[in-house]
């Protein structure tokens, strides 16, 4: 029996899941496992089948239309750029004759960024995120591998989002004004492909990205180092030396626990050993305590509220699912009635993709009431695993779970209620089980509570609740909650404004692997707010949120090649990464993207497609695209007929978002020097809508300025 004790203690130490008499010790390590060793396919169940919550490494879990309709406001302050066209017109009604002609056009901005936006913060929704699929969970059981950023020594407080100031912004950019407002429709984008890393750049980095993505792939990180070592200066090395550093801090960790846990099963084979011998009890009558011990070390969800007090759990990513199995169906033959191992053989089962199997063994523990299994059923139901996909019966699995008090299947109950998905969309519910969720501390729940609040989303709203909220998520390690939180001090809502503390934050959610946290600790250095400034850095993390996906930040990438900033100016590089921006469906990177090729800077010139990019980014309501259309179609060219009611028509909308060259054009120069058939295009457009009632005659007078406030003011 010795022997079989050894074996055993031999396989748990292998794992380094073993537990210790505090769980409180491991949850770090776990978690930071878990996030080393990647997520399940398919996870976490609820959230993972609303494709409009999936926004480009956003992480929110609603529209930006929404955030809008809950702040109030635009998504990001505006700020200028290129000079690229005087727009005079051949008729000019009669004006003032002190007015000169010509004015209104001059330094017509045409680009749009988000990383150098000028002007006011943004509203109070804009930056807070709310969860996505990507960032509930890393396995069925929705276990926080986003705490892979880990609680630590939490700063005293912490949330808020960087505004630059407007003198310093370079004039090359203009951020996104994303109010989901339509024009009319236009053809999308003609077919668009990426140019390799190689072209334009140090051919030694071409075929640079496919080798990440199959290093990134592999366990530990001898492949990432063969990655820097064939590629060490381009753009993915730096994320590669991070993740090696990552992995390695990791692995250090769970030799620590392995450590501990080899200790422990020692001392309990020596106790166990010593009770036989005097015949306290028999073998046979030890071992059933010690092998659903193993059970549980290798196969306990941390998610379950059933688990041993001592037993942190094993997150559905990291788990060892031949060695848990084997201890589990040991451990069950010497503990037959004991449902809560029944649970945890169905769960290694689970992760090791014995659907059938693992649905045997939940549905015995539910017959003996675990909760736990209620809510593991519900999953499988969700995605079909073992059982035909059923949102209906999911839910009555999350529901028969959640009212008994199971947190993980109140989160799932809150989000099928906050996405509609098998039952009708109602926010009171959602908030009432994420509520209820977030009052046993989980984490997912606790920032989905600060993100209701912060919006004013069915609550009151209320920025100190919300603060509150982001701080019990962040300091779980919710690295989503460490963005918000980050952002609440920035800007000091519901907090002192306090943008060190801010800066730290979002440092931790960065490192964790948030890239919008990336992207704005990018600002943060090059700003020097709350952080010292360091351009190098902020090209740095700007990269590294690119080089993950972040949309935003691979336009500001292409700005900073556009212009020269921190990089050598490079205009195929600033064209490679609009696109891939604009693929992604990013309004300003669109727009920007539409601007080369009309002007055939870094790309060939293309007039349909220039067009196409344009019209997506201004179907998308970008305020800079707006305008820029709008001056094409005022007086026709670059592929497009002169049209000026369609001109009339997106200025105003570009007005209503307050683009600059539209309130310049139209209200400070009354449009002096444009087409006289735009100008009485405006007058008819405003006339539609009730605002105007003088005559049709191309002169913006008083009563038409008066007209175009009125308008603002509606619509604003």
């Amino acid at each position: 029996m010795a022997q079989k004790f050894h074996v055993l203690g031999a396989l748990l130490a292998s794992v380094c899941f073993a537990g210790t008499t505090q769980a409180s010790e491991f949850t770090g390590v776990l978690n930071e496992a878990a996030s080393v060793a990647g997520e399940r396919p398919g996870a976490p169940p609820t959230l993972v089948k609303t494709p409009l919550l999936r926004l480009a490494q956003a992480e929110i879990s609603v529209t930006r239309a929404e955030e809008r309709e809950t702040s109030g406001g635009e998504t990001a302050p505006e700020k200028a750029a290129d000079t690229d066209r005087d727009a005079a017109g051949d008729e000019v009604a009669e004006e003032p004759a002190d007015e000169t002609a010509g004015e209104a056009a001059d330094e017509i901005n045409d680009k749009d960024g988000a990383a150098d936006s000028a002007g006011a913060e943004k509203g109070a929704a804009d930056g807070a995120k709310s969860e996505t699929p990507e960032g509930e969970a890393s396995d069925s059981e929705a276990s926080e591998s986003d705490t892979s950023g880990g609680a630590e020594s939490a700063p005293a407080e912490m949330k808020a989002e960087d505004a630059p100031e407007a003198d310093s912004a370079p004039t090359a950019a203009e951020s996104p004004a994303e109010d989901g407002l339509s024009t009319e429709d236009g053809a999308g984008p003609a077919e668009d492909t990426v140019p390799a890393e190689g072209e334009g750049a140090d051919a030694a980095c071409a075929g640079a990205e496919e080798a990440f993505a199959k290093a990134i792939g592999e366990d530990g990180a001898d492949a990432l180092e063969a990655y820097v070592e064939d590629f060490p200066d381009c753009s993915l090395s730096d994320v590669a030396r991070t993740e090696i550093d990552r992995r390695e801090a990791a692995a250090e960790e769970v030799e620590r626990v392995s450590r501990d846990a080899e200790s422990r099963i020692s001392d309990m084979e020596k106790k166990l050993q010593e009770e036989t011998r005097k015949g306290v009890a028999t073998a046979a009558e030890n071992q059933a305590p010690f092998l659903a011990l193993a059970c549980d070390t290798l196969a306990a969800s941390p998610e379950d509220p059933e688990r041993p007090a001592d037993v942190p759990g094993v997150p559905f990513a990291i788990l060892d699912a031949p060695r848990a199995i084997e201890a589990c169906e040991t451990a069950l033959a010497a503990n037959p009635d004991e449902p809560r191992l029944e649970f945890q053989l169905g769960y290694a089962l689970d992760k090791a993709g014995r659907d059938d199997e693992a649905m045997e063994h939940y549905r015995k523990a539910a017959d003996a009431d675990y909760t736990h299994a209620w809510t593991l059923i519900g999953t499988m139901y969700d995605f079909g695993e073992g059982v035909p996909e059923d949102d209906a019966e999911a839910i009555t699995w999350y529901r028969r779970a959640a009212e008994a008090g199971d947190a993980l299947a109140q989160r799932y109950l809150g989000t099928k209620y906050r996405n509609g998905e098998g039952i009708e969309e109602n926010w009171e519910e959602a908030a009432k089980w994420y509520g209820l969720a977030a009052e046993q501390g989980d984490a997912f729940a606790l920032n989905e509570m600060g993100w209701l609040y912060e919006t004013g989303r069915i609550v009151e709203q209320d920025d100190v609740k919300a603060a509150t909220y982001y701080r019990q998520a962040a300091e779980k390690g919710n690295r989503t909650a460490q963005h918000n939180l980050g952002l609440a001090y920035l800007y000091g809502r519901g907090v002192a404004q306090d943008p060190v503390t801010g800066a730290l934050w979002l440092s931790r959610a960065a490192e964790a692997g948030d890239t919008d946290s990336q992207s704005e600790l990018a600002g943060l250095y090059r700003e020097g707010r709350g952080v010292d400034k360091d351009p190098e850095l902020a090209l740095t993390w700007l990269r590294r949120a690119a080089d993950a996906g972040n949309a935003s930040a691979q336009n500001e990438l292409g700005l900073a090649y556009e212009r020269g900033d921190g990089v050598e100016k490079d205009m195929v590089q600033a064209a490679r990464w609009y696109r891939k921006a604009a693929l992604a469906g990013e309004g300003s990177a669109q727009n920007n993207l539409g601007v080369l090729y009309r002007d055939g800077n870094g790309l060939p010139q293309d007039d349909e497609k220039a067009v196409s990019w344009l019209q997506k980014a201004a179907d998308q309501g970008n305020a800079v695209a707006l305008a820029n259309l709008a001056f094409m179609y005022m007086e026709g060219g670059n592929g497009v007929e002169a049209d000026p009611m369609r001109a009339a028509n997106l200025m105003l909308e570009a007005l209503a978002q307050g683009e600059d060259r539209a309130e310049r054009l139209l209200i400070d120069d009354n449009a002096r020097g444009q087409p006289a058939a735009f100008r009485r295009a405006v007058q008819e457009r405003l006339q539609d809508k009730g605002l105007y009632n003088g005559p049709i005659d191309g002169i913006l007078g008083r009563g038409t300025q008066a007209a175009l406030r009125r308008f603002q003011e509606l619509r604003g």
